[in-house]
């Protein structure tokens, strides 16, 4: 029924806007995407079907580096049969060059004591450190991380269970990464697993807003130890804290797409109810602070949406605005750009603006009337006239050329209404990161459903939204309303230095109609070496071709020459979307299972990062 309301809202708003045509056109539209290529419904396998599939599935031959692993693994007051169980599953790892380092912090009960004192005895590969006095997680983890003599850490906790083939994964790894971690998912009381998390790539600023990495999370030993450990102050978010130190570090990061991490879920814990350790977050909070102050951005750390431990980057106000032009390429439909420049110029605070109005073909006598009132009276406003066919390609680069010169310029489609005030000052405080080449915000279409949350490299066949269409609601790990990195975005709202948009050579006027915001952020990403950043905070509506109607699925030339262009990077796939997930629905489901081996191991292949981080301006 949540299908059916979700069309039914979609249908009432473009009939509000564009009457019954435009219902008709949309119809027809996406039955033509939908014959030439449109992401249509493959088969969507469970997580259970999944696991089947893939399960303590190992790596393609024997591994053996030399490695040894220590696991730190904190114990307090844990219910027997759990910590067995915990045990249990190191000592069923088919990667045997380990050790278990146990780090008793004063547990009071007996049934605890006495099983650790009887672990001590078995096997010489687990150790038991006894603390006399409780002192917190992070004094006992440091204990261990004190204690080890492994070249990497891996850190446990004393209720969860290892997938029997984790440090096999893990090894495959080392010595060349720094930092290690994989998917996971959660276990109830009885076994069960449920809620998967299929992580994206190496994602340090996302890593501002949730962290991601836990679980697994193995690090180098030596790097722990430089940076102190953990700082008992943030109990609690103890791990978040270390993590985003360790980023700020010149890192050789992989993530192993496989969960080889089952997070327990019970009552007394932070994955059976988050909410008992609300009070948490403001340690959280306090993590990520001292983590912009480090970076030096100007930026306030708070509470984010939807889930627990989320957090916001909000950018402050510079003290001398920057500038920034406006590149809005129009044709009639004077009431859309009414009410678009009306929001730029009343809604947007801590900016200041100059937009370029670019004219591709109106005819109607209240829009040419309107155009040039706003060219003749209007400081902050430049009105190009170009009368070609339709080029948006073109329109965008004969934008940036008109005007005043800005260091920023946003392309902004005239179908978008803006509805916060700090929507473009929180936009531009990620250019404060010189690694950021582009900035997009989450946009909406006016039932408030997602149409853009970052844009999927791969998705039907070239490119698409991230859960577009679905409604803006809390889901598993929340990606789409956090701020992160993002493999491309759309031209719809997308801000871009204007002396990065001038060295790739701004748009491609080949692309004419479509993928041309793809293939501008894939030159900016492989080009400059740079990072794409979707912001959620300060969502935009945006009708979507209203202005000049919806053109159907992409032209067969225009697919073929993405192809020719990006046809390596589309088949290395995209960094920031799991292997393991659809590329033919936005919903983020699981992809159909391969049936072939190869094609199984293939997804499961450690994607490695270097990280240089230019995280300070």
């Amino acid at each position: 029924m949540g299908a059916v309301r979700r069309v039914s809202n979609r249908i009432s708003a473009i009939r509000k806007s564009s009457g019954w045509s435009g219902v008709a056109r949309t119809i027809g539209s996406y039955a033509l995407w939908r014959l030439k290529g449109r992401p249509v419904s493959g088969d969507t396998p469970t997580y259970r079907e999944w696991l089947t599939t893939y399960g303590d599935i190992g790596p393609d031959g024997e591994v053996d580096n030399g490695t040894r692993f220590s696991i730190v693994c904190p114990v307090y007051n844990t219910p027997v049969e759990l910590l067995r169980q915990t045990i249990d599953s190191v000592g069923r790892q088919t990667f045997e060059n380990w050790e278990l380092i146990l780090v008793d912090d004063a547990s009071n009960h007996q049934d605890t004591v006495a099983i650790l004192e009887q672990l001590g005895a078995g096997d010489p590969r687990i150790r038991v450190l006894s603390l006399t006095e409780n002192g917190g997680i992070s004094r006992a983890t440091n204990k261990g991380i004190e204690a080890a003599t492994g070249s990497y850490l891996v850190f446990l906790d004393h209720d969860d269970v290892l997938a029997a083939t984790a440090l096999e994964w893990l090894a495959t790894c080392t010595p060349q990464a720094d930092l290690i971690y994989t998917d996971e998912d959660k276990i109830d009381i009885e076994g069960s697993h449920f809620e998967p998390f299929f992580k994206p790539a190496w994602s340090p600023r996302l890593l501002l807003g949730v962290n991601y990495l836990n679980h697994i999370t193995c690090v180098k030993t030596d790097l722990v130890k430089k940076l102190g450990g953990l700082r008992p102050e943030f109990d609690g978010a103890q791990d978040h804290d270390l993590l985003l130190r360790l980023a700020e570090l010149p890192l050789t990061v992989a993530h192993i797409p496989h969960v080889l991490y089952h997070w327990r879920a019970w009552e007394q814990s932070v994955a059976g109810a988050p909410s008992s350790k609300v009070a948490v977050e403001a340690q959280g909070i306090r993590a990520v602070q001292e983590a912009i102050d480090r970076r030096g951005w100007g930026a306030e750390a708070a509470i984010g949406n939807g889930s627990p431990f989320n957090y916001r980057v909000y950018w402050r106000r510079q003290p001398d605005p920057a500038t920034v032009k406006i590149v809005m390429p129009t044709r009639d439909r004077v009431d859309l750009l009414r009410n678009a420049l009306e929001g730029i110029f009343s809604r947007t605070d801590g900016v200041d603006v100059h937009v370029v109005v670019v004219d591709n073909g109106s005819k109607e006598m209240q829009t040419l009337e309107f155009l040039w009132e706003i060219d003749d009276s209007w400081d902050n406003v430049t009105v190009k006239r170009v009368d070609d066919a339709f080029n948006y390609s073109k329109l965008c680069n004969e934008g940036v050329e008109t005007g005043p010169d800005t260091k920023m310029v946003l392309f902004l489609n005239n179908d978008v209404e803006i509805l916060h005030r700090n929507w473009l000052l929180q936009l531009s405080g990620w250019l404060r990161d010189p690694e950021i080449v582009g900035v997009g915000p989450k946009l909406h279409f006016p039932d408030r459903t997602i149409q853009h949350g970052g844009v999927i490299l791969g998705l039907g066949g070239i490119a698409g939204h991230y859960a577009g269409y679905l409604p803006d609601e809390p889901q598993t790990s929340n990606l789409h309303d956090q701020a992160r990195e993002v493999g491309c975005l759309t031209a719809a709202s997308l801000l871009v230095r204007t002396s990065d948009y001038q060295t790739v050579g701004g748009m491609n006027e080949h692309l004419a109609i479509d993928f041309q915001d793809v293939d501008l952020c894939l030159r900016l990403r492989t080009e400059l070496g740079g990072w794409l950043m979707y912001d959620p905070t300060y969502p935009l509506i945006h009708q979507q071709s209203a202005s000049r109607g919806d053109y159907g699925a992409p032209s067969g030339y225009t697919i073929a020459r993405m192809r020719f262009l990006w046809g390596s990077e589309l088949a290395k796939g995209d960094p920031f979307y799991n292997p393991h997930l659809t590329l033919t629905q936005h919903d983020f489901s699981l992809a159909p299972l391969p049936n072939l081996e190869p094609k199984r191991l293939r997804r499961l292949e450690p994607r490695v990062t270097h990280s240089n981080p230019g995280l300070s301006p």
